[in-house]
């Protein structure tokens, strides 16, 4: 990708309620394969090592089983949301990562092109963050971005949390982000 050190961190600990099922969302397949595969292959296809998967404790044990010693796994005990998730990733890893790819276990469309893109970018401008998003889409369960006048981002705005009188297209939040 380049020659900075970057580490992955796949978010795969939520329960998945919208899925309507007592399986695990990493574990519904998608074309013949578990969603949680998807972005472990990417981020294998970029060279990016350390890969770090988030669990939760009733998912472990089944993402475990699929994933094998591919990647590194890191539990997260209680489901606090996806900050404090990242935050028990970083913590489990060392000081050779100098950046950071987040994304969902839920995100089997990404193409390699895309982060590699995404990745440059982020490294080009020095920024501490960097978003993949999508405009104009009719998304209702992706969370909407919200800018100011110059076009910064100034929050996210989650599906579940937006009020909403009629649906309308937006720029979307991908899932996909660097540090």
């Amino acid at each position: 990708m380049d020659t900075q050190r970057w580490a992955g961190i796949i978010m795969a600990a939520g329960a998945g309620r919208r899925m309507n099922s007592r399986r695990p969302k990493p574990l519904h397949q998608v074309c013949g394969k578990e969603l949680i595969r998807y972005p472990v292959e990417l981020l294998q296809t970029l060279a990016v090592n350390p890969i770090l998967v988030v669990v939760s404790p009733s998912n472990a044990e089944p993402i475990r089983e699929l994933l094998g010693d591919a990647v590194h796994y890191v539990t997260q005990p209680t489901p606090l949301g996806t900050g404090d998730a990242a935050a028990h990733a970083i913590a489990a890893l060392d000081d050779s990562a100098q950046q950071l790819i987040l994304l969902g276990s839920d995100s089997p469309l990404l193409r390699p092109e895309s982060v590699r893109q995404l990745t440059q970018h982020h490294l080009s401008q020095d920024n501490a963050m960097t978003l993949l998003s999508a405009p104009d889409m009719l998304a209702p369960d992706l969370g909407r971005i919200l800018r100011n006048e110059a076009g910064q981002i100034t929050a996210i705005v989650e599906a579940t949390d937006e009020e909403r009188t009629a649906f309308h297209p937006a720029e979307v939040n991908a899932g996909l982000y660097c540090f």
